[in-house]
């Protein structure tokens, strides 16, 4: 048992050392958590740059989307790069059972350490990106994300062999409506596969991408990875949390745990788990959804939540993590 000291004006309590990791075990050096009324995309600004049209975007910076969806893009590539480099694993754990006994009921099962495939962000800085704000990044980097669409190629000119570039030949002795139909005949011919292989980075498409959860994904990440506790998350949160879920009884346990006859009378263990209880059933999915963005991102990806491949999950061995892994 631990001797929980109140740094969050709430009660003394105590907890079992596998419900409650007031330890830090790990500190990320340049990944923080984003609070909202410090967020560079308050949601005046937000609404501002959605309601631009996405052709605009093409037409006037060569973008796909607004500029919101690339900060997103490289929060979570400074956070792959950093848990790459401390080993630091994206996890399964064992399904949480609602149960006042707490032995073991959270182990991780299986872990997939991060590879970035470092080919696909060429002509980024990656080591100076782990540390420069996105002012300074999006200045110096934006642009290769930036998409050349249609240009004349003139006779002699030379010609990219990348794949996501096609050559036409045009007979302009044809009227527009022809050409324009056989343009788009060729484009049928375009073979999907080949396209895949290609090293631009673009946002998927057909992809809605919404910030504000997005943003609470990658808090609640950090947060589970610096070993904070659960009162201390929905605290930092408290501003993104009400807008996602119902957050109601969230703050009546928050309250009880505020209250010492409250505590006496229900034990802060007790209020804690219905805490941790709550934490699993509501909000544990926006991590699990930033687990698969990273992953994705680390393959030159976003926004893609696709599941991680199981042949990338590592099961626990007997004989335990290996030296050097940082499991949260």
């Amino acid at each position: 048992m631990v001797c929980l000291f109140n740094p969050h004006g709430y009660n003394r309590g105590y907890l079992n050392d596998s419900l409650y990791r007031w330890v830090s075990m790990i500190k990320l050096e340049h990944n923080k958590i984003i609070l909202q009324k410090l967020d560079i995309y308050n949601e005046e600004k937000l609404e501002k740059l959605r309601e631009g049209r996405r052709r605009d975007f093409r037409t006037k910076v060569g973008l796909d989307r607004p500029e919101y969806v690339y900060y997103l893009w490289y929060l979570h590539l400074k956070l792959v790069l950093e848990m790459e480099e401390k080993r630091i694993p994206i996890q399964k754990q064992q399904k949480y059972r609602f149960t006042h006994n707490e032995t073991d009921i959270r182990k991780v099962t299986h872990i997939c350490e991060l590879k970035l495939k470092r080919e696909m962000y060429e002509g980024i800085d990656l080591e100076e990106t782990k540390s420069i704000s996105w002012s300074q990044w999006k200045k110096k980097y934006l642009d290769v994300f930036k998409s050349e669409g249609v240009r004349k190629v003139d006779h002699g000119d030379s010609l990219k062999c990348e794949p996501e570039f096609m050559y036409l030949e045009v007979d302009l002795r044809n009227t527009g409506t022809q050409l324009l139909k056989q343009f788009k005949e060729q484009l049928k011919t375009v073979s999907r596969k080949k396209l895949s292989k290609s090293k631009t980075l673009k946002v998927i498409e057909n992809t809605r991408i919404h910030y504000h959860p997005l943003i609470l994904g990658y808090n609640l990440l950090i947060s589970r990875i610096e070993g904070k506790d659960f009162i201390e998350i929905y605290n930092e949160n408290d501003l993104r949390i009400p807008n996602q879920i119902e957050s109601s009884d969230f703050e009546m346990v928050l309250s009880q745990l505020r209250k010492p006859e409250e505590v006496k009378t229900f034990g802060f263990n007790n209020l804690y788990n219905d805490l941790t209880g709550l934490y699993y059933s509501l909000l544990n999915r926006y991590l699990l959804d930033t687990q698969r963005v990273l992953y994705n991102v680390s393959q030159g990806r976003f926004l893609d939540k696709t599941g991680i491949p199981d042949n990338k999950w590592k099961k626990k061995p007997k004989s335990g993590w290996s030296k050097g892994i940082s499991v949260w």
